[in-house]
């Protein structure tokens, strides 16, 4: 990227983002990538918070600048997927006065009213344009050839999704979108249908697919499994492991170690248990749409047994998974999330052996380690095994960091986390403020989910910004393990909260039961973005409904 002494300019910011020389900068003619340029220098100048000054602008009619800019962008979107279609004159226009200020340093983008004006205009005609598309029976037409080619886009982008063409995805990526906060003055405040993210670290997986239920309602399956947990699980590597191998990282102060923790052997009867525990659960409820396990509750072997019996109902899955006799010390040992949901016609999309239903399957890796200080080593019973002494690191491999998307309904895209992702603000926190999944789920190996502990206040965070539902889930085994001196073990496994009802709901499991069903409504809500628009009551809120206990025989 050029610089003219130690100042940005707009047109070399814009020809990075088009990987073009600025002399040679075209109109790119894709609302996302316009969305993406003119939302980048709007972020980078922080001209964007010009539009809680003074709006509309003068040289447009207050009383219908917004069903102006919503008729503009439909002729923008029309025209958008045909070469030779004329853009509108006003988008043409605002793009000019863009390439009139290449010169201007972008620190100075907030001085000039005009500038501001213009690519405020870009960014909000752009995110007009992408209205009710991405999202499985959203609003727009299904034969929409923008819808088309923009859901075309996300499936070939989808080792590191985005919705841009000539934007490059190391450079910027643009997402679908699902809340516009209420508080608070960021470029997230302008938009309600796209997402401007950094492209940095972090590789988002978009998959949509189309659920094949007509109900806006749902009804989650929450497995605390496995049940039991014993501290004979986790293990010392490094030190006084007895293994008599040094530690991969040869300056490791002895004030740290590393452990692993070994799963509950064996998947023999899980498939069986599962369907079971699914035909109670519908028995109590109704029909089942997805079954949800905590952190490293299953083996590979064992998740691959009980995807192929939900699936075969349509439900979609989520569970934590690991090794199930890690081996591996230098290397570190596996804890992911994988995510199957029935797709039909999903590129990508496989059969399990058991099931003629294609199935898509989502991998997301761990992004932190978890560190065991010596009172969570205390309070776990973990002392004769771990010293409380010494800080202890899971001994997981840090694989690239991706952030799963899937969606499924208007009122239904979900977000997935592992643990520590629900409270670091790095590396995914950005993102899912910036997206605003309907309903991010946290897998945790954590123990319960009290309304005073980190849990909560983090998904109290979400579901005041952007607006999120929140699902936490712990095992029961360790959510039992988890005793503070002074205090007395808790099935309180999972935690719900959302925007609209009040206090975090925590769900405790009862003795002798094995599943929560989860009943959730929805609720449509009219959200504002700081420019004056409302996008027409299409924001789902996934709100609490109730509660039902199920068990089956076994595992």
């Amino acid at each position: 990227m050029h610089e003219t002494g130690t100042r940005l300019l707009v047109g070399d910011l814009v020809g990075y983002l088009l990987k073009c020389d600025p002399t040679e900068l075209r109109f790119p003619r894709w609302p996302p990538d316009v969305f993406a340029i003119a939302g980048t220098l709007l972020r980078d100048s922080g001209a964007y918070a010009q539009v809680v000054t003074s709006w509309p602008p003068d040289t447009a009619n207050a009383s219908t600048w917004v069903e102006d800019i919503r008729q503009l962008s439909k002729r923008w979107r029309q025209a958008a997927t045909t070469d030779s279609a004329p853009i509108p004159h006003e988008i043409d226009g605002w793009w000019q006065r863009l390439l009139a200020s290449r010169a201007l340093p972008v620190a100075d983008i907030r001085h000039d009213a005009s500038l501001c004006e213009a690519l405020i205009q870009l960014f909000v005609a752009a995110d007009e344009a992408a209205d009710g598309v991405w999202i499985p029976g959203g609003s727009s037409d299904v034969d929409d050839a923008f819808e088309i080619e923009a859901v075309s886009l996300l499936r070939r982008n989808s080792a590191r999704s985005t919705l841009c063409k000539q934007v490059d995805s190391s450079r910027a990526l643009v997402l679908p979108k699902l809340h516009t906060p209420k508080g608070g003055m960021t470029i997230r405040s302008l938009s309600h249908h796209l997402a401007l993210c950094r492209a940095e670290e972090i590789d988002p997986v978009w998959a949509r697919v189309q659920s094949r239920s007509e109900r806006e309602g749902l009804n989650l399956l929450l497995v605390p499994f496995p049940f039991q947990i014993r501290p004979s699980q986790f293990r010392p590597l490094w030190p006084e492991s007895g293994l008599g191998e040094p530690s991969p990282l040869r300056n490791l102060p002895r004030e740290f170690g590393f452990f692993e923790f070994e799963l509950s052997a064996g998947s023999e009867g899980l498939g069986a248990w599962i369907e079971s525990l699914m035909d109670r659960a519908e028995q109590e409820s109704g029909p089942i749409d997805g079954v949800v396990f905590p952190e490293l509750a299953l083996s590979e072997d064992a998740y691959d047994h009980m995807a192929e019996r939900v699936i075969s109902r349509n439900a979609f899955f989520v569970a934590g998974v690991g090794d199930s006799a890690p081996t591996s010390r230098h290397h570190g040992t596996l804890n992911c999330l994988k995510f199957s949901v029935p797709a039909f016609g999903e590129v990508g999309a496989r059969r399990f052996a058991g099931t003629t239903k294609p199935v898509l399957t989502l991998q997301q890796h761990k992004h932190h380690r978890w560190a065991l200080d010596g009172r969570q080593v205390i309070q776990y019973g973990l002392g004769s095994r771990l010293n409380p002494a010494i800080t202890w690191w899971e001994n997981t491999t840090l694989h690239p960091r991706t952030l799963t998307f899937v969606s499924m309904r208007p009122s239904l895209t979900i977000g997935v986390l592992i643990c520590e992702d629900l409270a670091r603000q790095e590396p995914v926190a950005e993102m899912v403020r910036a997206v605003g999944p309907n309903l991010p789920i946290a897998l945790l190996m954590d123990g319960p989910q009290l309304a005073d502990r980190w849990p909560a206040r983090y998904a109290t965070v979400l579901a005041d910004d952007p607006g999120s539902s929140v699902l936490t889930l712990t095992s029961a085994g360790m959510a039992e393990l988890c005793v503070p001196p002074g205090r007395r073990p808790s099935r309180v496994v999972g935690m719900w909260k959302d925007a609209r009802s009040g206090s975090p709901v925590c769900l405790e499991l009862p003795e002798g039961k094995q599943g929560i069903v989860l009943s959730l409504a929805v609720e449509y809500m009219e959200e504002w973005s700081a420019d004056g628009r409302g996008d027409l009551q299409t924001t789902a809120y996934p709100i609490f409904g109730g509660i039902r206990y199920v068990s089956a025989d076994g595992p």
